[in-house]
């Protein structure tokens, strides 16, 4: 049941209108005695004639009411004179009756006052609760114009910069931002503008009062102003110099460490390019044609190494190669190092595909091998023919390489699983350790196909 005080000289109608409507009264027929009354009793209304006897009227009354308690008072008056209706109003009424009144009429009025001071309560409890919210969290809540004038900040703009809010408030925000980071903001800030939908965001430094940076991380967002009508900007801002500090930190331990795996790239193929020289060196001194090519062989198995090693050292991704770009070079080196004259022409159809390091080494030591291996067996003194090879994409993953020659072609009855030459044994061996497929035909020539799945079989993107 709502409580309403009426003040007024001769209250027995409105009582008796009040009781009907299951409002419980109170009645003052004085200044002084409504003051006590609203004191002791906190009515959730005020009934106030403009007109009471003594040294105040009702508009004082309900002056020093509203300095001491927020109570809706509903002005009655039958006066309408200019100078009583403007000094009613700078007492901000929630409404004004005339008398003689409509009893229909003032319980509308009463019910409508009610309720919309009900709700005015509700409100500023709920902008207490965000005020008391915003002024008290550690990262900086900041409303501003879409000019960038600083309309409103928290208090926790001192910890994050040193200035208190007043200092900053009617300030554009901008004026704290390094210099060198003001296109970032003024662009974020102009991205939001176009597109309201949008949260913005930006990183960058705020210059504090003693004259240092800090890196801040701003999130931003317009909304509309009820009261004005107007967009404002809203933004968070947190310190995230600690953030930053372990990101440089970060960023140059691994540059660190791709730099230490870059060196070791390198001092690895260095090694292998000198075990080479020296199994070249000491093939000079071999009479034996076969035992030469042993050395031969055995120096293209370590090229094929070494490459894969340079390729990396020159490479930003430190984990997996363009096994197509490699195949390009590598192939071509092989029939030069066996100096082959025209007679044998090498075809190379790849695509670009990355491939691991741990997948790509015994690829290239299979491709040495087999490859080797036709420019050995398949052409004969005097035959002239060309060695093919193909890296193509599989559905499921799978990648198929193919190395086949227009060759005489190997015997039909070759047990791939039980060839005796240390080729193919190698071959076998580094097949199965990387799970994969091969298969052989010797139809018009010979064909191998390896069939395999890396971890890095996404497309080329220019690594």
């Amino acid at each position: 049941m709502k409580n309403i005080l009426i003040v007024e000289d001769e209250p027995v109608e409105l009582e008796s209108l009040l009781q009907r409507w299951g409002y419980r009264s109170y009645v003052a027929s004085s200044g002084p005695d409504a003051i006590k009354i609203v004191l002791d009793e906190n009515p959730d209304l005020i009934l106030m004639d403009t007109l009471l006897e003594g040294e105040m009227d009702g508009i004082d009354v309900a002056k020093i009411i509203k300095e001491k308690m927020d109570v809706p008072i509903i002005f009655l008056t039958a006066c309408h004179d200019e100078k009583t209706t403007t000094k009613a109003k700078s007492v901000l009424p929630h409404n004004y009756i005339s008398q003689p009144f409509e009893a229909q009429k003032l319980k509308y009025t009463l019910e409508m006052v009610l309720k919309k001071h009900e709700m005015e309560k509700k409100i500023k409890e709920s902008e207490k609760h965000y005020k008391l919210l915003a002024d008290n969290v550690t990262d900086v809540i900041c409303v501003c114009d879409l000019k960038g004038i600083t309309r409103y900040i928290s208090p926790s703009c001192y910890s994050l910069v040193g200035y208190e809010a007043e200092e900053i408030i009617g300030k554009e925000l901008c004026e704290l931002a390094h210099m060198e980071d003001l296109d970032t903001l003024y662009k974020s800030i102009s991205s939001l503008v176009q597109d309201p939908s949008v949260n913005g965001q930006a990183e960058f430094r705020l210059t504090r009062k003693d004259g240092s940076y800090i890196w801040v991380e701003t999130t931003g967002k317009i909304i509309l102003n009820e009261d004005t009508g107007k967009d404002e900007i809203i933004t968070i801002t947190r310190d995230i110099s600690e953030r930053k500090k372990l990101q440089h930190q970060i960023k140059k331990s691994l540059e660190e460490k791709e730099l230490l795996v870059k060196e070791t790239h390198h001092r690895v193929k260095n090694n292998l390019s000198i075990i080479s020289s020296l199994l070249s060196l000491q093939s000079r001194y071999i009479k034996d044609g076969d035992t030469r090519r042993m050395f031969l062989e055995s120096q293209n198995r370590i090229r094929a190494m070494a490459l894969i090693h340079e390729r990396l050292y020159q490479s930003t991704d430190l984990k997996s190669i363009n096994f197509g770009g490699y195949l390009e070079i590598l192939a071509p080196e092989l029939l030069s190092n066996y100096n082959i004259d025209k007679s044998i022409k090498m075809e190379i159809e790849v695509i670009d595909v990355r491939i691991d390091v741990n997948t790509a080494i015994p690829l290239g030591i299979i491709l040495n091998e087999l490859v080797s291996n036709s420019i050995k067996h398949a052409f004969p003194p005097g035959r002239t023919g060309t060695i093919k090879i193909s890296l193509e994409k599989l559905p499921n993953d799978l990648l198929i390489l193919e190395i086949s020659d227009n060759g005489i072609g190997l015997p039909e009855d070759l047990d791939m699983d039980s060839a005796e030459s240390f080729g193919m044994n190698i071959v076998n061996t580094l097949v199965r350790q990387l799970d994969a497929n091969l298969e052989m035909k010797t139809d018009k020539g010979t064909v191998f196909q390896i069939i395999f799945r890396s971890s890095f079989n996404s497309d080329f993107e220019g690594h």
